[in-house]
């Protein structure tokens, strides 16, 4: 990121900031950063080259609380060097890990924590092709108020919560009688291999693909497939 300063602002009326390989670049300007673990990680790499200072206590603590929530504790491959120096940068600004692990504790409604456990009750691994298969059905989306917009999160769960394993795939209904959809996570290069293929269409970050199926057994016959010209 070059160094900037708070005209940055005014001259630049849609600033798009994001840690996706598949942003568009659709702002005027444009400060995308794969490598970096999280947005809150970018955020906080964007604000501390303003010159008008570091970040207050509080939102210290909300950076914090992001950074801690997208790498699960600084547990997955995403967090580096760059990222424990942020945290421990927003630390010296007041922030601790303690407030930080409240804060995203908080931050998920019940309906939310209800849908992420139906998701885990319905996961199972496949060993042998290192494929986490998760089911969500039309029921589970009603039941617990969420929507298919929580798909994101439920990958995010799974993939926090069970061993390492190449591709997590989401299979989900989003109302019951509705088509089976299906999001995945895991391997970069199989997804990218995939969204070039032009089966599926990148969603910061997971991968949600084109196709619709009748049931959750085709949906997961026909990404076992697909995945096995990738795996």
């Amino acid at each position: 990121l070059p160094d900037t300063d708070p005209d940055f602002f005014t001259d630049n009326q849609i600033i798009n900031l994001d840690v996706s390989s598949a942003n568009k670049n659709y702002g005027e300007a444009n400060i995308v950063d794969p490598a970096k673990s999280s947005l809150s990680e970018l955020v906080y790499k964007f604000l501390s080259l303003i010159k008008e200072g570091p970040p207050e206590k509080e939102a210290a603590v909300l950076l914090l609380s992001g950074i801690v929530s997208a790498t699960n504790g600084f547990r997955r491959r995403s967090s580096s060097a760059d990222t424990l120096l942020a945290a421990s940068e927003l630390v010296r600004l007041g922030a601790t890990l303690a407030e930080a692990h409240a804060r995203a504790a908080q931050a998920d409604p019940i309906g939310l924590t209800q849908l992420l456990g139906r998701a885990s009750v319905r996961s199972r691994v496949d060993e042998g092709k290192s494929i986490l298969w998760s089911f969500v059905t039309g029921e589970d989306f009603e039941k617990t108020g969420r929507t298919k917009e929580d798909m994101p999160r439920v990958l995010e769960h799974l993939d926090a919560a069970y061993p390492p394993h190449r591709i997590s795939a989401a299979l989900w209904q989003d109302r019951s009688g509705d088509a089976i959809r299906a999001t995945l996570s895991g391997d970069r290069k199989i997804l990218e291999t995939i969204e070039t293929a032009g089966t599926g269409e990148f969603q910061s970050p997971y991968l949600k693909l084109s196709a619709s199926f009748s049931s959750f057994k085709e949906a997961e016959e026909a990404i076992t497939s697909l995945l096995g010209e990738t795996l």
